[in-house]
């Protein structure tokens, strides 16, 4: 399944998110979430999160590879999507990525992105460029 498009969505009272219908039938009811470099959280259904990890199998073979492990996996966490489509998002991420009420959701093709809508917006920059032009030897 490959994610696209973009959505903004609010945060609860109680810091719950709904995920969209059409990325909630496809991500499951448990979803990994990411604290990625960007500042943003990634979201995977464990299906895939369990191909990004089965590369660092061989990832503990010396101190440092291990510490590396340590550093990755202390940025993992798996949620359950609730009856209701809705999932809890810890408080250490929405910290993390600085979120307090307004969000982005992107689909990435193998993932989600969560952002702070602020964030997000200022990050995409100019939204009225073609993305054919931003890969000319593609045919679009």
């Amino acid at each position: 399944m490959a994610y696209y498009g973009e959505s903004f969505h609010s945060l609860d009272s109680a810091k719950r998110l709904i995920i969209p219908t059409r990325f909630r039938d496809a991500l499951g009811n448990e979803i990994i979430v990411y604290k990625a470099d960007e500042g943003c959280l990634f979201l995977y259904d464990t299906a895939r999160f369990d191909e990004i990890t089965a590369k660092l199998d061989s990832f503990t073979r010396t101190a440092s590879e291990r510490a590396k492990l340590r550093l990755f996996y202390s940025c993992v966490t798996q949620l359950s999507v609730d009856r209701t489509g809705r999932i809890v998002l810890p408080a250490d991420c929405l910290e993390y990525a600085g979120i307090t009420t307004e969000v982005a959701l992107l689909g990435a093709k193998n993932r989600i992105e969560l952002w702070d809508k602020d964030a997000y917006v200022a990050n995409t920059g100019d939204k009225d460029a073609l993305p054919a032009s931003m890969f000319p030897d593609m045919e679009l």
